[in-house]
């Protein structure tokens, strides 16, 4: 038998196409996610680190690559499914609101850095830890920038948070 064939056998045909995320977002959930928070000690997490920077790296590259560039550089709004413009202002107080969500997402790598230096004991310790989340929410913050950047350029006013 051949994996795509098993298919139905492990992943059960009852589930809607739409609903096939969801449903598999929670089987990872409970399979993976539960068990690593349950965690006592944030050493066993290391190698999680890894693999979650190269995902942003990724995620990055995606947005980098796939981005309408042309002979001069990028093609402002190229991407876009309608002819759209660049908005260097927001057209009201409501479009500031609905991105605030957004900022606190980007800004949620943060918090991770205060278990970690929590768990610090020695001053020294501490000192060089404060360096390194120094440059890591930098190359965050670069990360993001230049993703944001490029893909608001890509896609210009038919993007919405």
């Amino acid at each position: 038998r051949s994996v795509a064939s098993a298919a139905p056998l492990i992943w059960p045909a009852a589930f809607a196409p739409a609903d096939q995320g969801a449903a598999l977002m929670v089987v990872l959930a409970a399979s993976l996610i539960f068990p690593l928070s349950l965690l006592r000690k944030l050493d066993r997490l290391k190698f999680t680190s890894a693999f979650g920077c190269a995902a942003a790296f990724a995620i990055t590259s995606t947005v980098i690559v796939t981005a309408p560039w042309g002979s001069g550089g990028l093609k402002a709004c190229a991407a876009s499914a309608w002819v759209s413009h660049v908005k260097l202002l927001p057209d009201s107080a409501m479009d500031v609101f609905a991105a605030l969500p957004l900022i606190a997402f980007a800004l949620n790598s943060s918090w991770a850095f205060l278990n970690i230096l929590g768990t610090l004991d020695r001053r020294s310790q501490r000192d060089g830890s404060t360096r390194l989340i120094v440059y890591a929410i930098g190359i965050i913050l670069g990360n993001y920038y230049l993703m944001s950047v490029i893909g608001y350029l890509s896609y210009c006013g038919a993007t919405a948070p």
